[in-house]
């Protein structure tokens, strides 16, 4: 597990799933391994998979705030946002100060054309985490509020 994790937070998606892989293997009921290679196949843009991925990390652990946000990430880079938005939703009532289900959640904001909650998760998400103003600083989910001076104070 700590090594896909590892691998992971080095960028290196495919071998932090390989690793995920070989963890399933061993025990089919590693919840953590379900999570980290979903969390590595958004990341690869394999989303269809990762949903499939979240959904076994789900049934495993369904008072995990994670793989519901992670999902609802999945389902938003595949423009079905409905049902990204109540994924989200699902992981900030499990955990109401979850930095990163809130970061992800501005995202979908942004799909619905609703600038002001965006801003409004942004800034608790960097209240609550503040290595999340760099990130938005150049994540290219938010490139669309990039010039926009409300963002730049709370990303600044």
């Amino acid at each position: 597990m700590a090594k896909g994790s590892a691998l992971y937070d080095l960028e290196r998606y495919n071998e932090a799933v390989n690793v995920f892989n070989q963890t399933l293997e061993l025990d089919p009921k590693e919840s953590e391994a379900w999570n980290g290679k979903g969390y590595s196949l958004n990341k690869l843009g394999r989303y269809e998979e990762a949903i499939k991925v979240l959904d076994k990390a789900i049934e495993l652990t369904p008072k995990l705030a994670n793989p519901y946000s992670h999902k609802g990430y999945a389902l938003a880079k595949l423009g079905r946002l409905d049902e990204a938005m109540k994924l989200s939703n699902k992981a900030l009532e499990i955990e109401p100060d979850y930095a990163k289900a809130l970061y992800r959640r501005t995202y979908l904001h942004l799909l619905n054309n609703d600038k002001a909650n965006a801003l409004k998760d942004l800034t608790k998400a960097v209240s609550l985490y503040s290595e999340l103003k760099k990130q938005a600083g150049k994540d290219k989910d938010f490139e669309l509020l990039w010039n926009d001076d409300d963002f730049k104070k709370i990303v600044n």
